[in-house]
């Protein structure tokens, strides 16, 4: 015993019981990372196969389980994110970056695309805590949307 520890309980600290508890938030932390992003992957892929008939960026390469990037043959996506926004779904037309610009994305310009693409792609984030069911009332409006505008 003794004064030592500032005041508080004298004894030597669990190093081993430290190190365990950190090895295993490690690796709680990559299991949940992993299902987190298997799930958004599985949403994303399920979005991406409701229009066959649109553009999806990626399509056939490795992408970011959580966002989607598609256009409508004939729609403007700033014409769509409003309808969708009424809607209580929110997308973008552009990355997060350029959140507020009315400008058309410069990736999609430098990627050379054609010219319905750039003016009618909507970018859509799918969350960590995104449901089955928050996936397939988005998709339903999303199909309204194309349908009211298209």
């Amino acid at each position: 015993g003794g004064g030592h520890e500032f005041g508080k309980r004298s004894g030597t600290e669990n190093l081993l019981g430290i190190l365990s508890l950190g090895e295993v938030m490690s690796r709680l932390s990559e299991k949940l990372a992993q299902d987190v992003g298997s799930k958004m992957t599985e949403f994303r892929d399920h979005l991406r196969q409701k229009w066959p008939e649109m553009w999806l960026s990626g399509e056939h390469v490795a992408a970011l389980p959580n966002t989607l990037c598609l256009a409508y043959p004939g729609l403007n996506g700033r014409s769509l994110m409003m309808n969708l926004d009424i809607n209580g779904i929110s997308v973008s037309t552009g990355s997060a970056c350029a959140t507020g610009s009315i400008e058309p994305s410069h990736v999609l310009t430098a990627m050379g695309l054609d010219q319905w693409i750039i003016d009618g792609a909507i970018r859509i984030s799918i969350g960590a805590t995104t449901s089955h069911h928050e996936l397939e009332e988005t998709a339903a409006v999303i199909g309204d949307c194309i349908a009211a505008i298209g």
